[in-house]
């Protein structure tokens, strides 16, 4: 096809306002004859875009992670609530009991699995052989042992050392009670942290039954009891004896945080010996692959009945039915409906905080600012790109300036040539877009597959992510980052031909052919 039978079918086209088969055939030319220069122009491009639609990729599936992570866990699902009298900024606020009738209610909202009130009780452990051994009375005795022999220490002209004597009542006290302080939790808060190491029934304690941890940290109590392994452990009585009551408060008393520590725990002198069934079993062997929420030292669940009698033995005149407590634990049936819940709790005037939300809202800030500032760097060197655009449309046009004199001469108008010209810049931002992109999910195909060959072949890993319900990694990019990273593409590659696209549209035809 000769050079003029081409030009007189361009003109045709652009003489019918420029239809989209001749910009097909125009950029077709273009393609085939400076393809190399093509590749040139659109690098800046290319690498602009991969590099925006891998680091936000990788920050939104680094964000999904640590979502999921955190989602996976019991502390996702769990809200601490407290009620304020009020709340005045510079001072410590003053919180008011919270009584049965007002747990009931928040039991009731939607989206709400268990409330239990959260309190602590320390209480001693003994086994059938020492199950008449009176801990609480000894541990008074030992205390005024060791009070008497600090006195006459400090008044004596040579005081003498610890006595043997005391020395030996503290092993056999500590050899015969084991002292634990367990906290009040719901149920099912307490079992989803721990699944993974557990045995036993999985339904809450009754009265008479109680979750143990196996070894418990320094406590030993496997050793204790005499068993190697966790499932020995299951269906062993052991003895139990309450020693320090929760904080005796009724319903609507008001306490300053600044001293709650100074409130008083009654400490319950009545020697008790309740026989507990050991129901179900923490293997806290391995620490190390516990959940987000810690591991199972010193760890025991006990029906929330005992809380209340060790209340009533450490004073006898409380009236269990008015009972307050400062904070409340909301376990939710699932975490998508945490946001309902909050909002609920804090229109009846609750303070209630979910650790899980403060930290997905912390780290979804982090890596929002993080993708601003990488999809900064990319338009900063699309912005560089621009410069190289300019400067090959701009040859462009002087290699092209016979064509366009022979188009002008033959009646294509300023608008056409101008068009025609920025079509061609436009389509080096479509073209570096698609390769960007394309480089992106090679790019996120080779980073699956590194992760499940360095990081999923490892078992112990694997195991770990899996406590988190993490099975894959990969860099996502969803539709709207693929929409932006175009429109951002089209749009600087679009300004970058407007200079050669009117340089081009202001050529002199008749110049042109003279010097042409």
């Amino acid at each position: 096809m000769s050079l003029l039978k081409q030009l007189l079918i361009n003109l045709k086209y652009i003489q019918t306002n420029m239809t989209f088969q001749a910009f097909t055939l125009l950029i077709r030319k273009q393609i085939r004859s400076k393809f190399g220069r093509l590749l040139l122009a659109s690098g800046g491009i290319v690498i602009a875009v991969w590099a925006i639609t891998l680091s936000n990729g990788l920050s939104l599936s680094l964000n999904q992670a640590i979502v999921t992570a955190i989602n996976s866990q019991p502390l996702a699902k769990e809200i601490q609530v407290n009620k304020p009298k009020e709340l005045n900024f510079g001072e410590a606020p003053t919180l008011v009991a919270i009584g049965w009738e007002e747990i009931n209610q928040i039991s009731k909202l939607k989206g709400v699995q268990t409330v239990s009130p959260r309190e602590r009780l320390t209480i001693f452990v003994k086994n059938q052989t020492n199950q008449n051994y009176a801990c609480n009375q000894q541990a008074d005795a030992l205390a005024q042992t060791k009070l008497e022999n600090l006195n006459f220490n400090q008044t004596a002209t040579n005081p003498p050392q610890v006595t043997i004597d005391i020395e030996q009542k503290q092993q056999e006290f500590g050899q015969n009670c084991k002292s634990v302080t367990t906290f009040a939790n719901t149920f099912q808060n307490f079992y989803e942290t721990h699944k993974n190491h557990w045995l036993g029934q999985t339904t809450a304690p009754a009265r008479g039954e109680i979750v143990a941890c196996f070894e418990c940290g320094s406590l030993n109590f496997n050793k204790y009891l005499g068993v190697d392994k966790p499932e020995d452990m299951l269906g062993k009585t052991i003895y139990m004896e309450l020693a320090v009551a929760p904080i005796n408060l009724q319903a609507g008393d008001q306490v300053n945080v600044l001293g709650f520590n100074n409130l008083p725990r009654n400490k319950i002198t009545k020697t008790q010996s309740i026989p507990m069934t050991i129901v179900s079993v923490i293997d806290d062997r391995e620490n190390s692959n516990f959940s987000l929420t810690g591991g199972a030292n010193n760890n025991f669940f006990l029906d929330f009945s005992y809380y209340l009698e060790a209340l009533q033995l450490g004073n006898p005149t409380v009236d269990l039915k008015k009972v307050g407590f400062l904070e409340v634990i909301v376990f939710l049936d699932d975490y998508s409906s945490l946001d309902q819940v909050l909002t609920a709790l804090k229109e009846k005037g609750y303070f209630a905080v979910s650790i899980a939300k403060i930290l997905i809202d912390s780290i979804d800030t982090v890596l929002t600012i993080l993708r601003v500032v990488l999809f900064g760097f990319g338009v900063i060197i699309l912005i560089a790109s621009l410069f190289g655009i300019v400067a090959i449309m701009t040859i462009s046009v002087l290699e092209r300036r016979k064509e366009i004199g022979i188009l002008k001469a033959m009646g294509a108008t300023d608008g056409s040539i101008f068009l025609l010209f920025l079509a061609e810049s436009i389509f080096l931002g479509l073209f570096g877009w698609v390769l960007g992109t394309l480089a992106f999910y090679a790019s996120s195909w080779l980073i699956q597959q590194a992760f499940a060959r360095f990081v999923l072949s490892n078992t112990e890993w694997k195991a770990n992510l899996a406590n988190f319900n993490i099975y894959d990694f990969y860099p996502i990019a969803p539709w709207w980052l693929l929409v932006s990273t175009l429109t951002v593409a089209v749009f600087f590659t679009t300004l970058s031909g407007i200079y050669p696209a009117l340089k081009a549209a202001r050529q002199n035809p008749v110049e042109v052919l003279r010097t042409e």
